[in-house]
């Protein structure tokens, strides 16, 4: 795989402590010496939060969380969860690193599987269904103390990826449509090309080029793919450059860190190293430690090996 960067914008600020709904312009005032070290999936009744810097997970139950919730980085260390079945419009910010969680301000429209980014020091939600399942292309954004009303979409979606750059956010595809979209902060406005691939539940992070780097995606009906693509921003041009080795849902974007890549999609945490990707599943979860990514790197080689045979142990149970 070449090498790739990944464009310095909006998408990841730095830790703030005791977070009192500060405005997004003074945390982006720190955003260059910060670096994400969590990555957060959500599903059914509970938040799974997985640390880089230790390799342990930790889960956060809540009846409220369901599949249809999204996930949106607000600094370093805090996430907007947005898309609950009930109450409708209720906005919650999931402090990763104290485990706590915080209300904030209703939003304006009702929405679920729908699409977050930030963008221009504001966090952007677009589209998704309302509660009576009537396809949005209504935009809002939040500023760190109340969410105001953006201009809408041309198309309505829902389902759908989305990508911010430094000077435009993206909307790509949706259930029925392969179209793309681009909002330059004012107006949004339909581009002249189509994706030629996945539609949905991509993961997504913009480059230096002018491109945006596409990893795995599908749905139901077109199955999980694998594939691993840079998508021109200007044309339809997509090339194939790698692939992840499962095929998977993502629903968040990828995460650098100390040189390696790392996306979690349903199938669990794929991480790209010099020798290529790997994936940190379920599976190979160590289930004493209490590590995701005990594999090569445990300091503890005795404790490795009776974490080996305590899982060997409990899939003979299974059996």
């Amino acid at each position: 795989m070449k090498s790739l960067k990944i464009e310095a914008n909006a998408t990841s600020v730095a830790e703030i402590p005791n977070f009192p709904l500060i405005s997004a312009k003074n945390a982006f005032s720190l955003q260059k010496s910060a670096i994400m070290t969590t990555l957060v999936r959500i599903s059914t009744s509970q938040v799974d939060i997985y640390d880089l810097r230790t390799g342990k997970i930790r889960q956060i139950r809540d009846r409220r969380f369901v599949n249809n919730c999204v996930i949106t980085p607000w600094t370093a260390f805090s996430y907007l969860i947005t898309g609950f079945d009930s109450p409708e419009g209720e906005a919650l910010l999931l402090h990763s690193n104290t485990m706590q969680i915080q209300g904030i301000p209703r939003l304006i429209q009702g929405r679920k599987f729908h699409s977050g980014v930030k963008f221009q020091e504001k966090t952007f939600l677009m589209g998704g269904y309302t509660h009576q399942l009537v396809k949005l292309r209504t935009c809002e954004s939040f500023n760190g103390r109340k969410w105001t009303k953006e201009a809408d979409m041309v198309e309505s979606r829902s389902g759908f990826s989305s990508v911010a750059t430094s000077t435009a956010i993206f909307a790509l595809g949706d259930n029925t449509s392969r179209s793309i979209e681009r909002f330059d902060g004012t107006n949004w406005r339909l581009l002249p090309f189509h994706l030629l691939y996945n539609t949905q539940n991509l993961c997504l992070t913009p480059l230096q080029a002018g491109e945006i780097l596409v990893i795995g995606g599908g749905s139901a009906v077109t199955g999980a793919c694998n594939e691993i693509r840079v998508q021109a921003l200007d044309s339809e041009d997509c090339v194939l450059i790698d692939k992840l080795p499962v095929s998977d849902y993502f629903r968040c974007p990828p995460v650098e860190y100390q040189g390696n890549w790392l996306c979690i999609g349903q199938k669990g945490v794929h991480e790209r190293r010099p020798e290529g990707w790997i994936l940190h599943s379920k599976d190979r979860f160590c289930g004493l430690c209490g590590r995701w990514r005990c594999d090569s790197d445990c300091k503890w080689v005795r404790r490795r090996a009776i974490c080996m045979f305590y899982q060997s142990f409990q899939r003979l149970k299974l059996i």
